[in-house]
């Protein structure tokens, strides 16, 4: 009965750490809630392999850019607002840039809610 009840309360304390971290990580890391926009361009790599895709959102000049990851879809490589233009071109074949931020879109990304 006593190890019941201990871990009944072990289980407790941890929710109680566990969830707020996960409401914290959604609400201000995660991009899982953020809208796509609308679809302004496709532009793809010079070999043909990635391709990356410029959404538009919002009134304020909301920018996100999106790039094909093989197996699992899109992944989102830039998002930000307030921007005003859209240059996205490639470098070479795994370095895209955007707005002059020079990005590999293997490994790094760009969000203006955990980079400013």
């Amino acid at each position: 009965m006593k190890k019941v009840l201990k871990s009944k309360w072990f289980i407790f304390f941890v929710s109680l750490i566990v969830i707020p971290l996960l409401l914290y990580y959604l609400a201000f890391y995660s991009t899982l809630f953020l809208r796509h926009g609308d679809l302004t361009q496709q532009i793809n790599s010079p070999n043909n392999t990635y391709t990356a895709k410029v959404y538009r959102f919002g009134s304020e000049g909301g920018l996100r850019v999106d790039v094909n990851s093989g197996l699992f879809g899109d992944k989102l490589i830039y998002w930000s607002w307030k921007e005003a233009e859209e240059i996205v071109e490639w470098i070479d074949e795994t370095h895209i840039k955007i707005n002059d931020r020079v990005l590999d879109v293997r490994s790094e990304k760009y969000d203006k809610r955990t980079m400013d």
